[in-house]
């Protein structure tokens, strides 16, 4: 059994607030990609193709993150 990691307080926000970033960022450039020109729809679509594997590697890093965006969301 893996020994339980202690973060301060930072760095906890600090992965909460990199989670809630990718997956905020995917929403948003999925809903204005229609209105972009087409390079910068390119560029939209590496950005989201990006935060993807981000966001999965944090909660592979971090499972307990989950938990705690589930705590959050209940206040």
């Amino acid at each position: 059994m893996e020994s339980p990691r202690i973060l301060s307080s930072e760095q906890r926000h600090a992965l909460e607030s990199s989670y809630t970033f990718f997956k905020g960022v995917t929403a948003f450039l999925e809903s204005i990609e229609s209105k972009l020109a087409p390079d910068e729809k390119l560029m939209a679509g590496n950005l989201r193709d990006l935060a993807g594997p981000c966001e999965r590697k944090l909660v592979e890093a971090f499972p307990e993150l989950l938990e705690w965006l589930r705590e959050w969301e209940s206040r």
